[in-house]
């Protein structure tokens, strides 16, 4: 199912007609509409956008396209048409917002059997208006939000993204995708690799490795803070000796503080890392100082997207989180809040596992 990825801020001439036939197909259900030289010729507009348009609709259910027979509207029989679906990417300055959409909203759209899947992006804060962004939704006949990158933001504007997300909870069945709100309560579905994490973890435990180190966690964060708890449990459960200094919270610094971090006595055997921009970083660092990876130092990091970490595999163990599983499961749990609204009493957490993209302690 294809999607279409627009900017909230951004007004598109399709748009404006997709709407116009949206409304024609709701009045003339069971007839067929004109050709697409009239519609062209009605609606001063070429081809090509009118093609455009029909094809969402069409992806909508709300028209059926015969070849060299015409544009016909489906009649639904008073039942409702399957509502479209949109992920709103929150992004305060996170690099990673924009690569993780475009996952979500391909495992959305391989699990969209009718109605559209939309994308929008805002750039926060500020955060706009509710009532104009709630009507760009029903306009979109958008039956739920899916809300990325959620519980970035420091207080105050914290408090303004609870507000708008709460607000828009309002008027439609919202889920969090990526990470749990810390203030407003609502589904949430994310990948999880603590498992994983831990099966590495043991695995050098088994290889008589004993000093341990985390790069980059981010306690704030429910997803962050699950990572955190797994590596402390490991390193409590085995009486490991370690101190604070071992753990390094992410910061806008990364190379200076890998730098400070390196200068650990003795240094960690073993590294977490929390995504690729540390990992990086670190395995950089330790090259510098003469390190071998895999005999002095062994890595692990986290990744969404295979492809940005295929320079890293001959040296460092990656984690995959399936953003795109993420997002298939993200979209049929929109359409049970839609179509199952008595079920939305009590949030739920559905964590999707992870997979190895390579583990170099197995070879």
């Amino acid at each position: 199912m294809p999607t279409a990825e627009v900017t909230f801020d951004r007004s598109l001439l399709y748009e404006r007609v997709r709407e116009e036939l949206r409304q024609r197909c709701q009045v003339e259900a069971g007839t067929s509409l004109p050709s697409l030289r009239q519609l062209s010729s009605e609606l001063d507009v070429n081809h090509l956008t009118i093609s455009r348009a029909l094809r969402d609709l069409e992806n909508e259910g709300l028209v059926e396209v015969v070849p060299r027979k015409g544009v016909f509207v489906r009649d639904h029989g008073g039942q409702s048409i399957p509502a479209n679906i949109e992920l709103v990417s929150l992004n305060s300055h996170q690099p990673w917002i924009s690569d993780i959409s475009s996952h979500i909203l391909r495992g959305m759209g391989e699990a969209a059997h009718g109605g559209m899947v939309h994308g929008t992006t805002l750039t926060v804060p500020p955060f706009p208006d509710v009532k104009s962004f709630v009507k760009m939704l029903r306009d979109r006949h958008v039956g739920a939000v899916l809300f990325l990158g959620v519980s970035y933001l420091k207080y105050p504007e914290s408090l303004a993204e609870a507000n708008f997300i709460h607000q828009v909870a309002q008027e439609m069945p919202v889920l969090a995708v990526g990470s749990p709100h810390g203030m407003v309560e609502m589904d949430c579905i994310y990948g999880d690799p603590r498992g994983l994490t831990r099966d590495y973890l043991e695995r050098c435990y088994e290889k008589g490795l004993r000093r341990f180190g985390f790069l980059g966690s981010y306690p704030e964060r429910a997803t962050g803070l699950e990572r955190l708890e797994v590596f402390k449990k490991f390193v409590l459960t085995h009486n490991i000796q370690w101190e604070d200094r071992y753990v390094l919270n992410y910061s806008s610094h990364i190379r200076a503080d890998v730098e400070k971090f390196f200068a650990i006595d003795p240094f960690p055997e073993v590294l977490l890392t929390a995504d690729i921009y540390y990992a990086s970083a670190a395995l950089m660092e330790a090259q510098k100082r003469g390190l071998v990876p895999g005999k002095d130092i062994h890595f692990l990091t986290f990744s969404s997207n295979a492809a940005e970490v295929q320079h890293l595999l001959s040296d460092v163990s990656v984690i995959l989180i399936e953003e795109v599983k993420v997002g298939k499961r993200a979209y049929e749990l929109a359409q049970e809040k839609i179509f199952n609204p008595e079920q939305n009493d009590k949030a739920k957490t559905v964590r999707v596992p992870a997979r190895f993209l390579n583990h170099l302690l197995e070879v």
